[in-house]
């Protein structure tokens, strides 16, 4: 089992090593992430087909300590993706939750009541694709 904040956590914080193809391996290169300012939104994709798709989590919140500051970024909107269509889920400040297929809605987003945390990764067979946290603070 996997959450997206392991995932944002490893892209944030672990540099990824990388043999060199070039010079048979002889060299390392390492992938760093730095941030100038922390970023108000982050977009995660996880596409269905990958291994870590089958046992993910999906985080409300995620929270990490950056330069001795909590940050925390909370989960604003999930996009789907099946039947060759792309839905979405929009999630408010109080935790509302919001359905929307624009073939079947229009212009209109369905409320969702007591939407639990297992069903955050499909939506009406669609399948979760790209996690949207936004910070509020």
């Amino acid at each position: 089992e996997i959450a997206t904040g392991q995932i944002l956590w490893s892209m944030f914080f672990n540099a990824a090593a990388k043999q060199c193809n070039a010079c048979s391996g002889r060299q390392s290169s390492t992938r760093s992430l730095t941030f100038f300012a922390i970023p108000p939104l982050v977009v995660l994709m996880v596409p269905p087909e990958s291994s870590d798709w089958t046992v993910l989590t999906v985080d409300r919140s995620v929270s990490f300590s950056i330069s001795e500051r909590a940050i925390t970024w909370h989960l604003a909107g999930i996009i789907y993706f099946g039947n060759s269509h792309f839905t979405s889920r929009v999630f408010g400040r109080s935790g509302d939750s919001w359905y929307h297929d624009g073939m079947v809605t229009g212009t209109h987003c369905i409320p969702e009541v007591n939407l639990a945390d297992s069903d955050l990764r499909e939506a009406k067979g669609a399948k979760g694709y790209i996690y949207l946290y936004l910070r509020r603070d």
